[in-house]
C-alpha cells in the first residue's frame, strides 16, 4: 500500500469533491486525520472554507478532536500566526462557518 492518502485527499478537495472524499474514507477507514498529514488537510480546509469537507473529516476520525482543541498545530504557511487549534485559526482567518462547526462538535 504505497497510496499516500492525503495527497488523494488534498487533490480532491482542490476539486470540492466531498462525495468522492467521503466514499475514500469509507473504504479506507483507517486514514488517521491526527498525524501531521491529517492536520495539513484539516487546516487547508478552514483555509478553504470547505465546511462540508471539514465536517466529513469530523466524522470519520473522532480522535481529531483532541489534537484541534487542545494541542496547538505548527503553522508554517503564515507568518502572522504561528501555532494555533483548529478552532483559534477558524476565527482567524475569518471563516466563521467552520467556527460554527467546530464550535458544535466541541460541546
Amino acid at each position: 500500500d504505497n497510496v499516500d492518502h492525503f495527497k488523494v485527499i488534498l487533490f480532491h478537495m482542490g476539486m470540492n469533491h466531498a462525495a468522492y472524499i467521503a466514499a475514500y474514507l469509507t473504504a479506507e477507514p483507517s486514514i488517521d486525520f491526527s498525524s501531521q498529514n491529517g492536520k495539513d488537510c484539516v487546516f487547508k480546509t478552514i483555509d478553504d472554507n470547505y465546511c462540508e469537507i471539514l465536517q466529513i473529516f469530523l466524522k470519520h476520525s473522532p480522535g481529531i478532536k483532541d489534537c484541534l482543541y487542545e494541542s496547538e498545530y505548527k503553522i508554517t504557511w503564515f507568518y502572522s500566526i504561528n501555532e494555533a487549534t483548529a478552532l483559534m485559526y477558524a476565527a482567524w482567518r475569518g471563516k466563521f462557518k467552520c467556527v460554527k462547526l467546530l464550535n458544535v462538535v466541541l460541546v
